[in-house]
């Protein structure tokens, strides 16, 4: 199914290109558009199901149906007002209709502190087919936008429920993150994760789950400086025969030397009289496999203090 994505907000329609921050403009959360608002009304541009109001009030994240996600962050940095300026209208499990007020923002008051009130409209789980409105034009709330269509490649929120699985290696990990885990911090730490075949999941306190390859999903758990995130990774058997090679072993994930770099993904082949499927020997390729990837995000997290 389409659906048509009207303007959230009244202002001039802008590229996501244009968007003076790398995480939007290189759509590392997804493609989209962006306004430059003029007004402190944001209403919903679809009939949609909401799926996280960002403690601070400045993200909204909708699930249009048919496989279609959208983010509205209003402003840039805006995360680190605390929720000044913003009024939510609506909460986490409400199901809105097109044109109906999700935030209201004291511009003014925003703008005063934020880096700029350019508002990211993306498209996280879907695909545009085709703008409707020229960028660089002024649009009214509810102006119809873009054409949307599903792609069922990209992963959605629902995912992120799934059962546990019946075996895992899990780490603790406290959330360093000064403003939380918000649009920026999940986008890189979705991007690291998914130069690894291992599935990472996160589990907030409350026992939430979302995998740490979808920014969405990872923001839903709307997880705060601080938090006690579990970091977990499915426990199979690591080691599988080759086809028609008796006597190589194929390890299901990458598995890079501490003192390496992080190795994207591929299949690592080592030389074996057979194939390992002692209690031991899997302990310790999964104790590797945990190891390379908890390297490759411990950095990652930690360079993202400030954010």
């Amino acid at each position: 199914p389409e659906i048509i994505l009207a303007s959230p907000a009244t202002g001039r329609l802008l590229s996501i290109d244009g968007v003076p921050d790398p995480v939007f403009s290189g759509r590392m959360l997804g493609d989209g558009i962006a306004i430059d608002p003029v007004d402190g009304v944001f209403v919903a541009p679809c009939d949609a199901l909401v799926v996280s109001v960002h403690d601070a009030g400045h993200a909204v994240t909708l699930d249009c149906g048919g496989g279609v996600t959208i983010l509205i962050h209003v402003g840039l940095d805006t995360v680190a007002l605390r929720g000044n300026g913003f009024t939510p209208q609506v909460a986490a499990g409400d199901r809105v209709r097109a044109g109906q007020a999700l935030l209201t923002v004291d511009l003014d008051r925003v703008a005063q502190s934020a880096r700029s009130l350019v508002t990211p409209v993306v498209v996280t789980s879907g695909r545009i087919l085709a703008p409707i409105a020229a960028t660089g034009t002024m649009v009214g709330r509810g102006t119809p936008l873009l054409t949307i269509a599903a792609d069922h490649a990209v992963d959605t929120v629902a995912d992120g429920m799934a059962a546990p699985p019946a075996r895992a290696v899990s780490t603790a990990l406290r959330l360093p993150l000064a403003n939380g885990l918000h649009a920026r911090p999940a986008a890189r730490v979705a991007a690291e994760a998914r130069r690894f075949d291992a599935r990472v999941t996160l589990v907030a306190p409350d026992g939430r789950r979302a995998p740490a390859d979808s920014p969405v999903a990872m923001l839903a758990l709307a997880l705060a400086h601080g938090a006690q995130v579990v970091k977990e990774v499915p426990q199979q058997p690591p080691m599988m025969r080759a086809p028609g090679r008796p006597n190589r072993v194929v390890h299901r994930y990458s598995m890079p030397e501490a003192s390496a770099p992080p190795t994207p993904r591929g299949e690592v082949v080592d030389e074996a009289p057979g194939v390992g499927t002692g209690k031991e020997e899997e302990d310790t390729q999964l104790a590797k496999v945990e190891q390379s990837i908890l390297s490759l995000l411990r950095p990652t997290l930690a360079s993202l203090r400030g954010l």
